[in-house]
């Protein structure tokens, strides 16, 4: 008897639990619909538990903020000392991710505004697929370059395929944008806007990592649909 208590208890410790139209598994990372979602000032926001929280969408899921800075804490006490240092650098970048997203979650989703997030599919189904990123023709070559959006005021050519590598993989000094960032909610940015984007405080000083070339590259990824 107690041997299937035990069973059924584990297989129900790894069901998918469902809370105001979102699913949450036991980890903390979870599949939402888009009406449970909402991007503001460059934060990712969800509803939990009747609460708007600041988190990360990645592969279709999303994973609070909160959870992550509870999961380094976790790793930190059981890490060596030469791990220690990154760890913690990483726990209080998602600590002040933490609260200055939540500050600007906990107000809701804005009046009329549709929800730009990516819809993952419910239950962990395969989510739609991204629009390619082929460039439209007018500001963009053959090859993808271009010097729109400010991108030439400041002595650079974009590229949308070096932009999109950037976007997803990172330049080899710098973490990927997707980790933490919706690129659809972040389409239409100009040059200036993407390079001051760097200078807020939760980012850590990666933009440090980036030369203005890649910023260049992101800019014209991030308006890769634009004549």
């Amino acid at each position: 008897m107690q041997v299937w208590f035990l069973v059924i208890y584990g297989v129900f410790l790894n069901l998918i639990i469902s809370i105001g139209g979102v699913a949450v598994n036991a980890g903390g990372s979870s599949a939402y619909d888009t009406d449970d979602m909402f991007e503001s000032d460059d934060y990712t926001c969800a509803l939990i538990d009747g609460k708007w929280l600041a988190g990360e969408l990645k592969r279709s899921k999303f994973t609070p903020y909160k959870t992550k800075v509870s999961d380094l804490a976790a790793k930190i006490k059981k890490a060596s000392p030469s791990k220690k240092a990154k760890l913690t650098t990483q726990k209080k970048k998602f600590q002040l991710l933490n609260k200055n997203g939540n500050k600007v979650c906990k107000k809701g989703p804005p009046s009329g505004n549709p929800t730009p997030t990516p819809t993952p599919g419910g239950g962990g189904s395969t989510p739609a697929p991204k629009p390619s990123p082929t460039p439209v023709a007018g500001c963009f070559d053959s090859q993808g370059n271009t010097k729109c959006f400010g991108i030439g005021s400041a002595g650079q050519t974009g590229n949308v395929s070096r932009g999109k590598n950037i976007w997803e993989r990172g330049n080899g000094l710098s973490t990927s944008c997707i980790g933490c960032h919706s690129e659809s909610a972040k389409r239409n940015r100009t040059y200036s806007q993407v390079m001051s984007s760097f200078s807020r405080p939760e980012m850590f000083g990666i933009g440090n990592d980036l030369s203005s070339g890649d910023v260049a590259d992101i800019t014209a990824y991030l308006n890769r649909f634009n004549p």
